[in-house]
């Protein structure tokens, strides 16, 4: 090729290769380092001389980056053109798939519960509430009904009324508080025994109290038993003696700890001094309780006559008393009130 010829070709042979030349692109910028013979290859390397002709730039070696022009004509843009109905209808959609290769693809985590001891006493503590609830409301441990034994003058029916356990759970059924319940209800049980058995069982078993005094003070009309423990009269009762009180006993010295229900109202020792005078008390004649002068009664010539509020010496005082009967018949004596509280200093008035 002459110099003043025009290259007909974008391509430029490389003279010094043996290999046939080999045609890149105009556009394309290569780097070429000039060859080095077999003989030289374990001398030291030359620096690589670059040739004005090839205009290529030193860049890496090939197999660390793929070259890259260093020009690149700019492409062309075109104005976007206004999309048609026409456009849109010729258009055609294509779906292609692509392989990910060595792409690592990781999927949403997902976060599973640890089970611990929290866990596990959450769930317990569900279990037992809803055992709670079901035993709560179970038909199978709802009381239907009390048994009540022992009962004479008190009525089932009034002991239930005041038990109100019907209808209720069972797991309501405490025995000392229905059995407190029970005898500050009613005074005349002198003792209660309550038992409950499940799954809906609750026996009750009483004791009343056996009156022996009729007391009469004022308008009010009051049992008493043997221990001098008042309530009021239920039904009807045979055999009771009857006094008639023109004031209040003295009060009883009990323990703080005594429940109300236990309090005596009369002394023992006086129940037991009235039922020792019974045998001399004229027929049909009701006994008087004075405060100040004691037990005693209205004798058929007309006065009263007492004896204190003990039972010391009943049988003397009596014999004293019908000496001094007769002394006021053949004397004329009327008195009102005969004491014969003490034997060796009797009185009247």
């Amino acid at each position: 090729m002459s110099p003043g010829d025009k290259p007909t070709s974008p391509f430029v042979r490389i003279p010094d290769r043996k290999k046939s030349p080999r045609r890149l692109p105009a556009e394309t910028v290569r780097l070429e380092k000039t060859p080095v013979s077999r003989s030289r290859r374990r001398e030291k390397p030359k620096p690589p001389v670059y040739r004005p002709q090839t205009l290529l730039l030193p860049v890496e070696p090939e197999g660390r980056r793929s070259l890259e022009p260093v020009y690149k004509k700019p492409a062309r843009q075109r104005p976007p053109r206004p999309k048609t109905a026409s456009s849109r209808a010729g258009r055609r959609h294509y779906e292609v798939a692509l392989s990910l290769g060595n792409a690592e693809v990781r999927a949403p985590a997902l976060s599973l519960p640890q089970f611990g001891p929290r866990w596990l006493s959450g769930l317990l503590t569900l279990g037992l509430v809803f055992l709670l609830y079901t035993l709560w409301t179970s038909a199978m441990f709802t009381v239907n009904g009390l048994q009540i034994r022992g009962n004479q003058r008190l009525g089932a029916a009034e002991i239930e009324a005041a038990v109100r356990l019907t209808g209720q759970p069972i797991f309501l059924a405490v025995p000392a508080r229905i059995e407190t319940l029970l005898r500050a209800t009613y005074l005349d049980l002198e003792s209660v025994s309550v038992h409950v058995g499940f799954p809906n069982q609750v026996v009750i078993e009483v004791t009343e109290r056996t009156p022996v005094i009729a007391w009469y003070q004022g308008e009010a009309l009051a049992w008493i038993d043997r221990n001098g423990v008042a309530f009021p009269p239920r039904g009807s009762a045979d055999g009771l003696l009857v006094v008639t009180a023109t004031g209040s006993p003295p009060p009883v010295a009990v323990g703080m700890d005594t429940p109300p229900y236990e309090r005596p109202y009369l002394a023992p020792e006086i129940v037991q001094a009235m039922l020792t005078l019974v045998p001399y008390l004229p027929a049909n004649t009701p006994m008087i309780y004075d405060p100040r002068y004691g037990l005693g009664w209205q004798d058929a010539h007309g006065w009263l006559v007492y004896f204190g509020q003990n039972t010391e010496d009943i049988p003397m005082k009596l014999l004293a008393y019908q000496a001094i009967v007769e002394t006021f018949s053949a004397q004329g004596i009327r008195p009102s009130v005969v004491s014969m509280e003490y034997l060796h200093a009797p009185y009247y008035k």
